[in-house]
């Protein structure tokens, strides 16, 4: 007891140093819910995080993202490249998943595999824009763009109408 009448100030100094410690350090903590939640508007608009920049994709790489994604799904994922055709154009062309399959077993190759856009255009068809390209295989791919990264394929221009 005696050395804590003796150091009764140091203690008393020790202690305040703690709380104010304490305080700077958990200013911007606050707890909802007893979750601890942190204020991060001052890291945010340090660093601009809040900010977005537009950024402007090249029909050119919109083609080459569906082409990739579609030869992907070809070859790792036949039943979603098929849910993929368009409606009208997979049931008249192909009819079945089977028949698609039987499709897809005579038509890719190696060659496949290393596919690349050698050509492309896009019109605007109903009001949505229709990607067209020729691979180096000289084999054919229409997507039509319904909204962003939302597309159909077609496989040629003449079983049905691209509308």
């Amino acid at each position: 007891m005696d050395n804590l009448k003796k150091n009764y100030k140091l203690i008393i100094v020790c202690f305040v140093l703690i709380l104010i410690t304490s305080l700077y350090l958990f200013k911007d903590r606050v707890f909802i819910n007893d979750k601890e939640n942190y204020y991060v508007d001052d890291y945010i608009l340090k660093y601009d995080a809040n900010q977005y920049m537009p950024v402007i994709i090249k029909e050119e790489d919109i083609v080459n993202l569906y082409f990739n994604e579609y030869k992907n799904n070809m070859l790792f994922d036949k039943e979603n490249a098929f849910k993929s055709l368009n409606k009208d154009y997979r049931e008249i062309k192909f009819g079945t998943f089977d028949k698609y399959v039987e499709y897809l077993n005579n038509n890719i190759g190696d060659s496949t595999y290393d596919a690349t856009i050698v050509k492309y255009n896009v019109n605007s068809v109903g009001g949505k824009k229709v990607f067209g390209c020729v691979d180096n295989s000289g084999f054919k791919y229409y997507f039509k763009e319904n909204s962003i990264m939302n597309y159909e394929v077609y496989l040629d221009d003449y079983t049905v109408e691209i509308k």
